[in-house]
């Protein structure tokens, strides 16, 4: 047993002893403090939506007005015509927009809910989505009375009692509509170091550090398998017993993983996460999962030159696939599989 552990630390020492390696794992942390120096990295600005009224219709011009003095995780502002809204969008000064179709009140009435409401985007982005029910939250208030009268007014079983139906009925509504009860988005950030329920703060998304960081340790362990193909072609062992032949692999694996997991915590305290006793067990089974995935992949490529250019496309596809920068999974179905395969994406 003192043998084999000696023989890994030899493996060890060395990796940390590779320039590629050191330069790699002393550039984690110091870009990250680099970037926390630097105030324009730091900087939140909140989300920008803007709204149109085509016409001085009363339902929608009170549902804009909700929505401009009303406590969002966006802000909302009027602009004078559809192409001033255009002309935002496409200069970055608004993320999306709405625009409040004509007769709206009248449309709504008649059941006609047919493009009543225009939304403008640049291109497709979790923002619309989330914005989209904040609109529709806010005009349902505006015209749920007037549905509600209507649908009493019309409907035998009050004729009787017509009155006193519609005053209760308003009354019990107004309750509804008052609270979040009748509908309402609860915005759950779920992570790493702590599942508990938080609200959404009125700033842009924060760089993905943790889920850059959680590849990176993916692609330490994936090239720790690389190094010791690498070896093994210059027949670096080709005097050890086979059981050692069999260990190489995954201890190459998990020393590459376990190096990067040490400077990527090292990045994450700098940055001002907390490194919780959760959060390093978490890591160390990451750093274990890691290792059997690229065990498993080096027993499937065994050339050298066929592993490397796997190992190249799984990294590349967690960059595209994994929900770093954007869930592409919420526009291509497909892309929901291919992110099942990469095990970055079941930790970010």
């Amino acid at each position: 047993m003192k043998r084999v552990l000696f023989w890994i630390y030899l493996m060890l020492k060395k990796q940390i002893k590779n320039p590629f390696i050191v330069g790699l794992l002393i550039a984690i942390p110091l870009v990250t403090l680099i970037a926390k120096s630097i105030p324009a990295l730091n900087k939140s600005d909140t989300i920008q939506i803007g709204l149109c009224i085509s016409d001085e219709d009363e339902m929608a011009t009170n549902t804009v007005e909700a929505l401009i003095s009303g406590d969002y995780p966006v802000d909302f502002y009027l602009v004078d015509s559809r192409e001033d809204l255009l002309e935002d969008i496409v200069n970055k000064k608004a993320e999306c927009g709405y625009v409040f179709g004509e007769n709206i009140s009248d449309k709504i009435m008649e059941d006609n809910y047919n493009g009543i409401i225009e939304c403008v985007i640049n291109e497709s982005n979790y923002v619309s989505s989330m914005t989209n029910e904040i609109v529709f939250s806010q005009l349902f208030k505006n015209f749920a009375d007037d549905v509600l009268v209507d649908f009493i007014s019309n409907n035998k079983i009050f004729s009787e009692k017509l009155d006193k139906a519609i005053v209760n009925a308003k009354s019990r509504y107004e309750k509804y509509l008052s609270s979040d009860v009748t509908f309402h988005i609860d915005f759950t950030v779920l992570d790493s170091d702590d599942t508990s329920r938080s609200e959404m703060t009125q700033t842009t998304g924060k760089f993905p550090l943790r889920a850059i960081l959680y590849i990176l340790i993916f692609a330490g362990g994936l090239f720790g398998v690389a190094w010791f193909l690498e070896d093994e072609a210059k027949g670096s062992y080709v005097t050890l017993s086979k059981r050692y032949k069999i260990l190489a692999r995954p201890v190459y694996a998990f020393i590459g993983a376990f190096l990067f997991w040490i400077s990527s915590s090292i990045a994450l305290l700098i940055a001002g996460s907390k490194i919780s006793p959760k959060t390093v067990l978490l890591g160390i089974a990451y750093v274990f999962l890691v290792t059997a995935y690229a065990w498993i992949l080096g027993m499937i490529f065994r050339r050298i030159e066929n592993y490397i250019a796997i190992t190249f496309v799984l990294i590349v596809a967690c960059f595209i696939f994994c929900p770093v920068f954007i869930n592409i999974s919420l526009y291509i179905d497909a892309a929901k599989y291919i992110s099942a395969i990469l095990l970055p994406s079941w930790f970010i």
